[in-house]
């Protein structure tokens, strides 16, 4: 939303009395432009009318705030959603979740994400990247693995981010892909053919050449893709 504190302003110069569904949306175009004290400023004016903001205008600055390194208020933001009875949502713990982890409160960040089945919340895929990302930036994977295990992540949520080409570099080796592979492959889990050509890829640049011809013929014999070694890597073996 562009200028979004011009037609704010055009608004109230009309008499026009706005309802939750246009302070959210102001409040959502200004935080859109990095305009965080002008959204704050309409949401104090939305207050001081007696309007109580929702969820989503709640969930909207408190990203806003993580966004600008301002996590002191984005959690004063979360305990006005306490004290004023409004209820959480997903997206409100993934905004959360995921603000927390960016700026280093993984700690924080888990004791949030293990309060949500007590508020009848179903973490979702973007939780758990939220939590991933941050793990993945300091701990091997399989203390990463690990720990996603006994937070009862389903395999599938995990095994596809990290057979991905962005995650695979960060392993000390190509043991954790194939074993993670196979336990995908037995529970029924089918990684489609681009995230396998990835992997095969990544087994070519990291110099596993041999791997790669192997787990690339059990991928053919599968089913899981088609085509001979020079359709993953052409030229990656004379």
């Amino acid at each position: 939303m562009e200028n979004a504190m011009e037609i704010w302003k055009e608004i109230k110069g009309k008499g026009f009395k706005p309802d939750l569904l246009l302070y959210g949306t102001i409040i959502w175009g200004l935080c859109s432009q990095n305009k965080l004290e002008e959204s704050e400023l309409v949401f104090s004016e939305m207050k001081g009318c007696g309007s109580t903001p929702n969820h989503f205008i709640y969930t909207t600055l408190m990203d806003a705030y993580f966004k600008a390194g301002k996590t002191k208020e984005a959690l004063n933001l979360l305990q006005e959603m306490l004290d004023n009875g409004i209820e959480f949502t997903v997206v409100t713990y993934c905004a959360l979740i995921d603000g927390l982890c960016k700026k280093g409160l993984l700690q924080e960040a888990i004791n949030y994400f293990r309060r949500m089945p007590d508020i009848g919340l179903e973490p979702n895929v973007a939780v758990f990247t939220a939590l991933i990302d941050a793990w993945k930036s300091s701990r091997s994977f399989e203390r990463v693995e690990k720990r996603m295990r006994e937070m009862g992540m389903e395999l599938d949520l995990y095994a596809v981010y990290f057979l991905d080409l962005g995650s695979f570099s960060l392993w000390s080796g190509t043991a954790s892909a194939k074993i993670l592979l196979d336990e995908m492959i037995g529970k029924g889990i089918l990684p489609d053919e681009i995230l396998c050509i990835c992997l095969l890829r990544k087994y070519y640049k990291l110099g596993y050449l041999d791997e790669a011809f192997e787990l690339q013929t059990e991928m053919v014999n599968k089913g899981l893709i088609t085509g001979t070694c020079d359709y993953a890597v052409p030229n990656a073996r004379t």
